[in-house]
């Protein structure tokens, strides 16, 4: 295990930068797919209990850093380890570097949660974090058994259909992304071209003809008894339609494959498609999103 900038804050825990060969060692405090979703360029610091000889993985954080400020992707400690500050001692090694680094360019950290990580928005306080609702953004999470379908009226939207991901023709996926390229950055939720492969078979395209107006994407993985909707997306046009369209016979197909205690979880939807999704899920936890930030003061 690498041992760059090591710095020991008590007898038994030690701060360490990792490598990617390293997080072997720390695979229990982060998800597999996370490590997908994050830049290649992340840099990381891990906690090590090193009691009784025997080194345990105990904290990890991962960040990146972008022209004039760092952000935190990933802060987590073990469950049994907490209240002993371990989390503290990573923030206090990545601050310690920044402000001892007099030609570093780093002016601001980030780092943004929502309320479903308790306590997240004390402990960033307790570190100098400030601490602001992040308007516009919201997350929704609920069993499957309590989701709502949105059953449209009869008549409504007979010129769409819903059709899996598989059965969408190469060229309908080119032009949806040709046309979400010049619409801009306000509609983008997914990077990179749409696959299929990539997302579970419940995924469903709305289309008009061989046109795609709308989509909802469920994540390829179930995580800890949840499954994560990716993406939910209409053009402006369908919205009313096609949002409630793709919705409902999504979750009728999950279903019919995943237990009903399954947790639904969408995030970071846009206004008018979250507004939609709420009302078919009365029962479910509706959490704000925040941004926390600290300056660096050399």
């Amino acid at each position: 295990m690498s041992s760059t900038n090591e710095k020991v804050f008590d007898d038994n825990i030690k701060i360490v930068t990792l490598e990617r060969d390293d997080l072997l060692k720390f695979r229990d405090l982060f998800y597999d797919e996370l490590l997908l979703t994050l830049p290649d360029d992340i840099m990381m610091l891990g906690a090590i209990d090193v009691l009784g000889g025997q080194p345990k993985a105990v904290g990890l954080m991962i960040f990146h850093a972008r022209e004039t400020s760092v952000y935190i992707d990933w802060l987590y400690v073990d469950e049994e380890q907490r209240r002993r500050g371990i989390g503290t001692m990573l923030l206090n090694n990545l601050k310690t570097a920044l402000i001892d680094d007099p030609d570093a360019s780093i002016k601001t950290v980030f780092m943004n949660f929502d309320e479903t990580i308790v306590g997240m928005g004390a402990f960033l306080r307790e570190n100098a974090f400030a601490v602001a609702f992040y308007d516009g953004e919201f997350n929704i999470f609920a069993p499957l058994k309590s989701v709502r379908l949105m059953k449209q009226k009869e008549g409504d939207g007979r010129t769409l259909r819903s059709i899996p991901l598989s059965e969408v023709k190469k060229e309908s996926f080119d032009a949806f992304e040709s046309y979400l390229d010049k619409a801009g950055d306000e509609v983008m939720g997914v990077v990179g071209p749409i696959e299929a492969s990539d997302y579970r078979p419940e995924s469903r395209a709305i289309m008009d003809g061989d046109k795609i107006v709308g989509i909802m994407l469920v994540g390829n993985t179930v995580r800890k008894d949840t499954v994560i909707i990716d993406w939910v997306y209409s053009v402006p046009k369908h919205v009313l339609v096609a949002v409630p369209l793709a919705f409902d016979d999504v979750i009728t197909q999950l279903r019919k494959n995943l237990p009903e205690n399954t947790m639904i979880s969408m995030a970071s939807m846009n206004q008018n498609v979250g507004s939609i999704i709420r009302k078919t899920m009365p029962g479910a936890v509706f959490l704000e999103a925040y941004c926390t930030f600290w300056l660096v003061d050399r």
